[in-house]
C-alpha cells in the first residue's frame, strides 16, 4: 500500500501488514484509525481517497485541509489579529478555538464559525457575528 499527501501524521503504524487482505472492512478501519490520529492532534478536515492504478498496489491519498479563505458578515472582525498567517496552513481546532475566544472578547460580539470545504480539499472559515451593539 502506498500513502500520498501525509505530512501531519505518520500513516505507517496503521498500514496493513504485507499480504494482508484489503477488504472494505479493513479499509474502513484504516480510514477511521487515520482520522482518529488527525483528530488527536487537532486537525479536523482531512478527506481520504483510495486509488487503484491497476499495478496491484493500492494508493491512499489524503488532502490535508488547509485554510484558503476567511469570510465574515462583520467588518469588526480583524482576521490579521485573530489568525495571523493562517492562509495556506492546515486547520487546527486549537487555533480555531483560540481565535473564537479572542473574537468573543470584543464587547457586543457573539461569534461562531462554519468550517466549509472548498475546491481541492481546502477550507473556508465563515465567521458569523451576531453583534449586539450597545
Amino acid at each position: 500500500m502506498k500513502f500520498v499527501g501525509f505530512h501531519l501524521i505518520d500513516p505507517l503504524p496503521f498500514a496493513p501488514k504485507k499480504n494482508e487482505c484489503l477488504n472494505e472492512e479493513r479499509l474502513n478501519r484504516l480510514s477511521q484509525d487515520l482520522t482518529s490520529a488527525y483528530l488527536a492532534l487537532g486537525y479536523v478536515y482531512n478527506p481520504f481517497q483510495f486509488e487503484d492504478d491497476g499495478s496491484g498496489k493500492l494508493t491512499m491519498r489524503v488532502t490535508e485541509g488547509k485554510v484558503s479563505l476567511l469570510s465574515s458578515n462583520s467588518e469588526r472582525l480583524n482576521f490579521t489579529m485573530l489568525f495571523p498567517n493562517i492562509l495556506g496552513k492546515p486547520l487546527n481546532i486549537k487555533d480555531l478555538d483560540q481565535a473564537l475566544d479572542q473574537a468573543n472578547k470584543m464587547p457586543g460580539s457573539k461569534v461562531s464559525v462554519d468550517v466549509l470545504p472548498t475546491k481541492n480539499g481546502e477550507i473556508e472559515l465563515s465567521f458569523v457575528n451576531e453583534e449586539n451593539l450597545v
